[in-house]
């Protein structure tokens, strides 16, 4: 396990995917995934593909990752319905959450003998799974997500 900064924010794919609409593939995959740096991916013993779950004090999930250029100890996520779970709604009167710097546990999975998250069983799986199905859902998903 380890402890991360989260940061949240719009990518190139992210940001095409939704213009042509929000249920096409390259959207959702590309809020699918969290990237990592390489050094912390190497600490937990993962691969590019590999599943993980992010816990942040306002719920989790689990998503697949990725290595990015990004400085070591922290995590970037595209916006979307995942990212909006781990960052939670107080907006302090800005009308937009508090996205830059969310403490995040990232925690390997292991779905095979050999400890890899890549192992069997993590294909087979949907991505990403939201893991707080208690919360409530955001009111407005799209409202953090369009630019003001």
């Amino acid at each position: 396990m380890a402890r991360l900064k989260l940061i949240t924010g719009r990518s190139t794919k992210q940001g095409t995917g939704i213009s042509i609409g929000k249920e096409c593939a390259g959207y959702r995959e590309a809020i699918s995934f969290v990237e990592l740096n390489q050094s912390d991916m190497a600490r937990l013993g993962l691969s590019n593909g590999d599943q993980v779950r992010l816990s942040t004090q306002f719920g989790a999930a689990e998503v697949k990752c990725c290595s990015a250029e990004i400085p070591v100890g922290l995590a970037f996520m595209a916006f979307g319905p995942v990212c909006n779970r781990l960052i939670g709604g107080e907006t302090y009167a800005s009308g937009m959450p508090d996205s830059k710097h969310v403490d995040v546990e990232v925690h390997s999975i292991d779905h095979g003998p050999s400890g890899s998250g890549s192992g069997s069983g993590s294909q087979s799986k949907s991505f990403p799974q939201i893991l707080d199905p208690d919360s409530d859902p955001d009111p407005d998903p799209d409202l953090r997500n369009d630019e003001k």
